[in-house]
């Protein structure tokens, strides 16, 4: 088994979140680093959003933003998308979404304007991981 061939494993099976030890987590989150790879923790409850932490809802809506701008590069994939480019910085990944968004409408879009896209891309992102997830458990139960 080489280094970082739990880090492999995790990133390259569809749909496994990976269950660890807290030495686990952490020689996953090393060996990561080591690679310059970037990575986005999520933790469970407990941990205080006066920490710095992010709250879900943001961390959801970063995630929707990403995976529209792999859909503008014309990546379906979103994993290997991220692969390829890594964990863009949120500021970045806001701005591009923002700029996307002008180029589309040919105008910078309203307040209320933005968020009904938003809404909308977050509404089909959202299907599109859940008939994603029951074809992978449809397929699994046939085997």
């Amino acid at each position: 088994m080489a280094n970082n061939s739990l880090a492999d494993e995790i990133s390259q099976t569809p749909g496994i979140t990976g269950d660890f030890t807290p030495e686990g987590a952490f020689k996953l989150i090393d060996n990561c680093r080591e690679e310059n790879r970037r990575i986005v923790p999520l933790f469970g409850g407990g941990i205080s959003v006066r920490a710095g932490i992010p709250i879900s809802s943001f961390l959801a809506d970063y995630i929707c933003a990403v995976c529209s701008l792999a859909e503008k590069d014309h990546w379906s994939d979103y994993r290997g998308y991220l692969r390829k480019y890594g964990w863009p910085h949120r500021h970045d990944t806001w701005m591009n979404w923002f700029l996307d968004q002008k180029e589309k409408n040919n105008h910078f879009l309203s307040p209320s304007e933005m968020d009904q896209k938003f809404q909308a891309q977050r509404q089909k992102l959202y299907h599109k991981c859940v008939t994603d997830e029951v074809r992978r458990f449809v397929a699994k139960s046939s085997n």
